[in-house]
């Protein structure tokens, strides 16, 4: 924990590599200093098909899932260092967002097997 989970427009990909996606999204996780560097899971998807509102913009979106207990402040600072890596690729004409998800610990599980 935390997960960070990449959606992005697959035309992108002829634009980006979704491996810089990766790259940049972790690096402003481990910048943030909340999180031990082998906690931080980043991973990408991409859609084919999607519609923003009347047209066909391509975007990425990053939702960040955490455990509560971080501050407003902690989560907006993690939510701009993020959005300012994204920014740092200069893809133009894209839709870039991100947003935090809390989950209490008692909703959590995990196994390693």
């Amino acid at each position: 924990m935390p997960h960070f989970v990449i959606d992005y427009s697959a035309e992108l990909e002829h634009r980006v590599n979704p491996r810089e996606l990766i790259s940049q999204t972790f690096r402003a996780a481990v910048q943030c200093e909340l999180f031990n560097e082998p906690a931080v899971k980043v991973r990408a998807r991409s859609f084919a098909y999607h519609q923003s509102g009347g047209g066909h913009k391509d975007f990425v979106n990053v939702t960040i899932h955490l455990l509560a207990g971080r501050t407003a402040e902690q989560k907006k600072d993690l939510t701009h260092r993020v959005l300012d890596q994204l920014q740092a690729l200069d893809i133009r004409d894209v839709s870039l967002t991100v947003q935090i998800y809390d989950m209490e610990t008692e909703s959590y599980a995990k196994a390693v097997n």
